[in-house]
This record gives C-alpha cells, structure tokens and sequence, in this order.
C-alpha cells in the first residue's frame, strides 16, 4: 500500500466517522419506540410591572462635549475650543457644580472655576466686576453652566487665558 493510498483511506475513515455515529444517535435504543414528544406551555399572570426610568449616565466625556458645545452657543470662539476644553476638564472636570473653598479670593465656582474675586465688591468695582458687566448678581450664580462660561467669556476677553495660569 502507498502512502497516498493510506492518506486516503484515513481521510474517508476518519471523515465519514461522525457521519456514522450522528446516524446511530438518531435511532432510539433497542427495545423502545421513538414517541413524539410533547410541548405544553404554562401561562403565569404576571400582572402589571413597575416601569423603572433610570437618567442617563452621564460620563466625564459627554460631560466634557456639552460643556463645549454649551461654551460654543453662548459665544465662545471655536479656535479657543481646544485651550477651553483644556481648563473646563483640569479646572472642574466638567462639572459645573465644583467648588473650591480653599481659594483665597473667595472661592472658585463652576466649569471655570471663577474665582471670587471677579464677582465680590472691591475699592474699584463697589458691586463686583461681573455685577458691573451684568452678567450676575451673586457669585452663586456662576454654579450655572450658561452664567460660568458667559462670565469666563468676559474674564477671557478681559484678561485672555492670564487668570487661569495655563502651563506652556
């Protein structure tokens, strides 16, 4: 016998093998007749479910897209997109509610982290630099997302990226 005879008749051997026992499953033990088998289903009242409603998730990321695109509609220029992104995430990370009570100007408030100063009354603004430009009237209002990057729009304007010490 060549090799390619043994090959051959390995392959057919081996490859006809499941076919064979597939075919042997098929058929019931001697002795028993095959019985077709029966399905019943049962019907269970389940009555009425509670409708659980669960707020989306909202993750750094999105957090951090709609702060920009909020930035974008109240007039922030889309060539700063990538500086103000920059500072929202380090400054807040994106959440508008952060407060940071250590600051010595009086708080730092909001996306921006504004810090008091720009809105508590001094020897130059008697009612407070924001007041003055009617942007708010108490520096809790900046814990708004809309009024923080409406007054971190003026700050910017007034004093460029200057009063949130970007690193070069």
């Amino acid at each position: 016998m060549s090799y390619l005879t043994i090959k051959i008749f390995a392959w057919v051997t081996l490859g006809l093998c499941p076919f064979v026992l597939l075919w042997d499953a098929s058929k019931p033990p001697e002795g028993m007749s095959r019985v077709s088998p029966v399905t019943a289903y049962a019907t269970i009242p389940l009555g009425t479910l509670p409708v659980v409603v669960t707020p989306p998730v909202t993750t750094p990321a999105t957090a951090c897209a709609q702060a920009l695109n909020l930035a974008l509609s109240v007039g922030w220029p889309a060539t700063e997109t990538p500086t103000l992104l920059r500072v929202i995430k380090r400054e807040s990370n994106c959440t508008s509610t952060a407060f940071n009570p250590r600051d010595t100007q009086g708080g730092s408030y909001g996306y921006m982290q504004i810090n008091g100063f720009w809105c508590t009354p001094s020897a130059y603004w008697p009612q407070g630099w924001l007041q003055a430009k009617g942007i708010l009237k108490v520096c809790d209002e900046l814990f708004d997302p809309r009024i923080n990057l409406i007054a971190a729009l003026a700050v910017w304007h007034n004093s460029n990226w200057t009063p949130w010490n970007l690193p070069k």
